[in-house]
């Protein structure tokens, strides 16, 4: 439900799949109607949904898994809650709940071409590799040399060259060895289908900046698998779990933390940055080895001051950096890198 103003007036979006509809309505002063309806299918159980309402005055445009599924104008409603719910759905969960007061996003919004290994592949729904990053399991499992994905930033809100770099994918790789940090070449277009102009190699969390490649703004990004390191796994090649934009078309994202320092306190590393203002909270990555790329966010909540211990990690020789998160979820670029432990100052009890 949106513009839920009382139990008598408020927009509805339901998903039914044991009667195979999708429908928008409205009640007003205890009236439901129907506004908009498709009754070709529901949804797939056992799998996430994607739903997504955003609403300009009276321009209401409901995507459903990415894809629109309404686009309608009503004037009876201008503001209100929103609420979610189900009924008869035996362990439906709700995740990544977001309002924002912007319908634009970093994130990749659709899948225009692809070749997924489908042969022994757990996880070859594309869907998980669009919108805000899940984490394992939620990921797409490209398949290893040969597979490629092209997806679409969407309108309005293609990569544009700034400040530092441009965009980052999440590969799901692992500092400690839980998972396989895996390689893939990036490419960017403003067409669908190329020219492509190379970014750069990725691995596990990478960044890169567009003016490498020459360009200014760029709406399409080509992944093409490199890695050999899973073939005999039932998530063979790199896993990804998403792209996002960090300087974007209409709009600014927050700013990265500055004036980062490390320090080790016993065993424990501690880190210390500038607070950033519009920061709710942070992120903090660390990497065996120098550049962006390679990272794995090392904090398992959000950072809601602007010091993090990483405990236990004084003898592992990292390099670390912080993003920071508006109120809208989406993190900036990453910070300067500080390095690993044999620059390290320490601090002592007295």
């Amino acid at each position: 439900m949106f513009r839920y103003v009382n139990d008598d007036n408020y927009y509805r979006f339901i998903i039914n799949e044991q009667n195979k509809f999708r429908r928008l309505e409205k009640k007003i002063e205890g009236t439901f109607t129907t506004i908009a309806e498709d009754t070709a299918s529901g949804y797939t159980q056992g799998t996430w949904q994607n739903v997504h309402i955003a609403i300009i005055g009276n321009q209401i445009q409901i995507r459903f898994n990415y894809e629109l599924l309404f686009s309608i104008t009503d004037d009876s409603l201008s503001s209100g809650k929103i609420a979610i719910g189900t009924e008869g759905s035996i362990n439906c969960r709700f995740d990544n709940i977001l309002v924002s007061n912007t319908s634009l996003d970093p994130y990749a919004d659709a899948v225009v071409d692809s070749n997924i290994k489908q042969t022994n592949n757990s996880q070859t729904d594309v869907r998980f590799a669009l919108g805000r990053p899940r984490g394992a399991d939620d990921d797409l499992s490209i398949g290893g040399p040969g597979y490629w994905i092209v997806f679409d930033m969407g309108e309005n809100e293609a990569i544009v060259d700034g400040e530092g770099n441009d965009l980052r994918i999440i590969e799901i790789g692992a500092l400690f060895g839980n998972a396989v940090d895996e390689e893939h070449d990036v490419y960017a277009s403003n067409s669908p289908t190329g020219t492509w102009s190379y970014l750069g190699q990725g691995i596990a969390i990478s960044e890169f900046d567009l003016r490498n490649a020459g360009l200014e703004k760029a709406r399409y990004i080509r992944i093409e698998d490199l890695s050999t390191r899973t073939d005999n796994t039932p998530t063979p090649g790199s896993d990804i779990d998403g792209l996002q934009a960090l300087n974007m078309e209409n709009y600014s994202l927050v700013s990265s933390p500055q004036s980062l320092d490390i320090f080790l306190t016993g065993v424990d590393i501690l880190l210390e940055w500038d607070p950033i203002g519009d920061a709710v909270s942070y992120n903090v990555y660390a990497s065996r080895s120098v550049g962006l790329s390679n990272l794995i966010k090392v904090n398992d909540s959000p950072v809601s001051t602007n010091t993090f211990t990483h405990l236990n990690a004084g003898d592992e020789n990292l390099f670390y950096s912080v993003t920071s998160v508006d109120a809208a979820g989406y993190e900036s670029a990453l910070s300067e890198q500080v390095p690993y432990l044999l620059f390290l100052p320490t601090i002592t009890s007295n």
